[in-house]
């Protein structure tokens, strides 16, 4: 299978608008926005002059399937937050393509942009999230507390992170296929 995450689009905005409207993928993110085609082009526009964050549509052999994206880029302090990531199409949904997505921004991250550190926020809830997070090399540096309010209560956020030093000496042991990022 061909993968590719390819920057997003204007003609992308109806796609990612829907995808965030779903349930399947909402129920863990911290916050349920409601967006109209309005809403999505203003964020669009802000997006295109926002030097801090990147967002691509994740594609299966010309199939969009999915979104990643990274923000709060630092320069000064070579670090990012390795923020949402979703495959939308249930078909497309698999272990192997969300650890080749994975490596591959970790190679992104740490090569291509020449930061040290990414990090991500994970509901404690989200246990598949956190569990993958630390087979995948992540550290678990801490637990806010409280920290979200979904569906009308308080919830636990894990901050994972992983440094260049752990992805270079995780990387000689891990297999993945190649994405290319646009």
């Amino acid at each position: 299978m061909k993968v590719e995450l390819k920057k997003v689009t204007e003609n992308d905005l109806e796609r990612l608008m829907e995808w965030r409207a779903r349930p399947d993928i909402t129920e863990y993110l911290f916050n349920d926005v409601k967006v109209d085609m309005e809403k999505q082009r203003e964020w669009f526009k802000r997006l295109q002059q926002d030097k801090t964050q990147m967002r691509w549509i994740i594609w299966c052999d010309g199939v969009p399937v999915g979104m990643n994206c990274i923000t709060d880029i630092d320069y000064v302090n070579k670090r990012c937050e390795a923020g949402l990531m979703f495959i939308a199409e249930k078909k497309y949904r698999s272990l192997n393509l969300i650890m080749d997505v994975r490596c591959n921004m970790r190679d992104y991250i740490f090569y291509k942009l020449g930061l040290n550190k990414f990090y991500s926020y994970v509901m404690i809830d989200n246990r598949q999230l956190v569990k993958l997070a630390k087979l995948t090399g992540c550290d678990v540096e801490g637990v806010l507390k409280q920290h979200v309010v979904k569906y009308g209560k308080f919830h636990d956020v894990a901050i994972t992170a992983m440094t260049r030093a752990t992805w270079d000496e995780l990387k000689k042991t891990e297999h993945y296929e190649y994405c290319s990022i646009e």
